[in-house]
């Protein structure tokens, strides 16, 4: 598999192995098809594709078996958010930083954060 832009750390830096996932939730084969570059791979402009690929990434895990929430909701796709995550981790445990400037940073972080969340 073509290795992608993601974090190193990001396990799904290597691609997707889309007939496994089929097998975890074939609600997911449907949106699988042959890209213009010759790559399986799904539309990620589509919100139920997206879906679909994460719950089969979710379901991949044993202790995951039921996920779901409304059509209307945004699902941005897992491995994205899982980069944030991972580099999020490596600017807060960054010992290249002073005390200082990591708080500054984890109380704009968190600011941000909380500004950007809807109930």
């Amino acid at each position: 598999m073509k290795e992608k832009n993601l974090h190193p750390k990001n396990k799904f830096n290597k691609g997707y192995d889309f007939d496994a996932l089929i097998k975890i939730n074939p609600k997911l084969k449907p949106f699988v098809a042959k890209s213009q570059f010759d790559v399986i791979t799904i539309d990620f402009s589509n919100p139920e594709a997206v879906k679909e690929l994460n719950k089969a990434l979710l379901f991949s895990y044993d202790k995951i078996a039921i996920w779901d929430f409304p059509k209307q909701n945004l699902c941005p796709p897992i491995p994205g958010r899982l980069d944030y995550i991972h580099y999020l981790n490596d600017l807060i445990s960054s010992e290249e930083k002073t005390t200082y400037s990591r708080h500054w940073n984890r109380r704009n972080l968190y600011l941000s954060s909380i500004r950007s969340c809807r109930v």
